[in-house]
C-alpha cells in the first residue's frame, strides 16, 4: 500500500518516539473508530496508523474518501491530532498557498465562493 501524494506533498512524517507511542497503542487495541482514508487506491489519512498496524500485524479498518477536496479533508483530519511545531505548521501552510489559491479562483469562477448554504443579499 502506497501513500497518496497529496498525503506526502503535505504532512511531514511522524518522528520514532511518536510512532514507538503509536505502535504500543494499537497493540493495546487498535480503535477502529479512525479508519485509514483511501483516495485513488492510495492512503490520503491514516499512513502513520496503517505503518504502526502492518508493524504489529493488526489488519487495519479501512474506508474510501468520497468528498470533492481531498486536500481540504487530510489537513481537517491530521493538523489536529498530531504534535507539530510551529515550524511544521507554517511550512505545511506555504505548501497549500498554490492548492488553496487554485481552489479559491475555482469558486469563484463557479460563483461558490464563501461559507456554503443560503445567501442573503443585503438591500
Amino acid at each position: 500500500m502506497e501513500q497518496h501524494p497529496i498525503a506526502v506533498k503535505h504532512i511531514p512524517t511522524i518522528g520514532d518516539d511518536d510512532f514507538r507511542n503509536l505502535c504500543e497503542s494499537i497493540r493495546d487495541g487498535y480503535d477502529s473508530r479512525y479508519p485509514i482514508f483511501l483516495h485513488e487506491g492510495k492512503i490520503l489519512v491514516g499512513w502513520s496508523r496503517y505503518r504502526a498496524a502492518v508493524k504489529e500485524n493488526i489488519n487495519p479498518v479501512f474506508a474510501r474518501y468520497e468528498g470533492d477536496d481531498p486536500v481540504a479533508f487530510l489537513i481537517r483530519s491530521e493538523l489536529p491530532r498530531r504534535h507539530l511545531s510551529p515550524v511544521q505548521r507554517l511550512k505545511i501552510a506555504e505548501n497549500l498557498r498554490p492548492d488553496l489559491q487554485k481552489e479559491a479562483e475555482k469558486r469563484a469562477k463557479a460563483g461558490t465562493l464563501g461559507p456554503k448554504g443560503p445567501r442573503v443579499n443585503e438591500a
